[in-house]
């Protein structure tokens, strides 16, 4: 078995007075016009998206998919009642495929995180329409976003 990637474990967490459904809206609208940076072959992008897999009251499961469709990497964002009002929500990477070039078999790169970028920029853009609803919100990030 092979350790976990480093980003493995990287995630967003959001303290907010908005509802656990507004946070769920939120988390979806956020996917939108989220747009591949990856450049594969020729220079071509990856066209990479994220797209709803499973969606319910206590937590919004999404998945980065290929342009052939293929899953990329699966995260979720789980809601919870913190009790005085506040809803917690709480990102986690779930499953991912790594990618590392080689030649002629041999690693020539670090393992990358296949669809991290889009999970970031997700990320980023979550906390940001959250921020313009609750200038409050406490939104706190493993990542360098």
């Amino acid at each position: 078995m092979t350790k976990p990637h480093k980003h493995a474990s990287d995630s967003i967490v959001i303290e907010t007075k908005l509802n656990t459904s507004r946070i769920g809206d939120i988390a979806v609208a956020a996917t939108q016009g989220i747009k591949s940076t990856s450049v594969g072959i020729n220079g071509v992008t990856t066209g990479q998206k994220i797209v709803v897999a499973a969606n319910g009251p206590a937590a919004t499961v999404f998945m980065v998919k290929n342009a052939l469709g293929a899953a990329l990497m699966q995260f979720t964002l789980s809601f919870s009642s913190l009790g005085d009002g506040r809803t917690r929500a709480t990102s986690s990477i779930d499953e991912y495929t790594t990618t590392k070039q080689t030649v002629m078999f041999i690693p020539v790169t670090p393992r990358t995180m296949d669809g991290f970028h889009m999970y970031e920029a997700w990320s980023k853009r979550v906390g940001e329409m959250v921020r313009t609803e609750d200038k409050s919100a406490r939104i706190t990030s493993t990542m360098a976003v």
